[in-house]
């Protein structure tokens, strides 16, 4: 993501048990490091995770997501690859609702020609974005570490929205955009490209498009991604 959206980034990778407390508890240690470090305006997160359950610790970790959202800390989620029906699982289902201007943005995969995976899922009712998420290059766990692979999935599309809104952060703070709502509009309003598909998919602002972003994009801003 670092190498290929968000070049002047610095990205802060958080490891967490992938449990219900594990996810509760991260978002929460998250927005701890994001206001001790005074980096609310300068923050985006990406979670590339997901929970069938309803139980009380993923309310709680929905509830942990949403005070990082009223913050001004753009919240990037994956919609998940149990497609092609509609999100189900914890946290992007609670942006699933037709004012969702308010909510974490919860992000699909698509082929390079803008064509939804057929693996993606997508909300049913509320406003999402997407992105690059078939047949990506990626880097290889194993057994070469060294190699690299081929993935598709929401968990790459995802990240790569993450980037490309931690370039902007700049230009949202130049124009006074803190309060959540305003800097979604801005996401959702500069940050897309309706493709012929019909689907609004991640631009990062090339070909000219200075005259509608404004300013140099360069940005200080931290990816916190776990």
């Amino acid at each position: 993501m670092v190498a290929g959206a968000a070049k002047r980034a610095t990205l802060v990778v958080v490891k967490f048990w992938p449990s219900r407390a594990g996810a509760a508890e991260i978002f929460e240690t998250i927005m701890q490091d994001i206001v001790t470090k005074r980096r609310t305006h300068h923050s985006v997160v990406s979670y590339s995770y997901g929970s069938y359950t309803n139980r009380s610790d993923d309310q709680k970790m929905a509830s942990d997501i949403m005070m990082i959202v009223r913050r001004g800390v753009p919240v990037i989620l994956a919609a998940g690859n149990n497609g092609p029906g509609f999100v189900t699982r914890l946290p992007a289902s609670i942006a699933d609702r037709k004012d969702n201007l308010w909510g974490p943005i919860v992000v699909g995969a698509v082929d390079n020609d803008g064509n939804k995976a057929p693996s993606s899922e997508q909300l049913q009712y509320g406003r999402m974005l997407w992105a690059p998420g078939v047949d990506i290059k990626c880097a290889n766990t194993s057994p070469d570490i060294s190699s690299y692979i081929t993935e598709t999935g929401t968990s790459f599309a995802a990240p790569l929205v993450a980037g490309v809104v931690a370039e902007q952060l700049t230009e949202m703070n130049r124009r006074g955009l803190f309060h959540p709502t305003l800097r979604n509009k801005f996401i959702y309003e500069n940050l897309q490209w309706k493709r012929p598909s019909g689907l609004p998919v991640l631009w990062n602002g090339m070909d000219g498009t200075r005259s509608i972003l404004g300013a140099s994009s360069n940005s200080s801003g931290t990816v916190m991604e776990s």
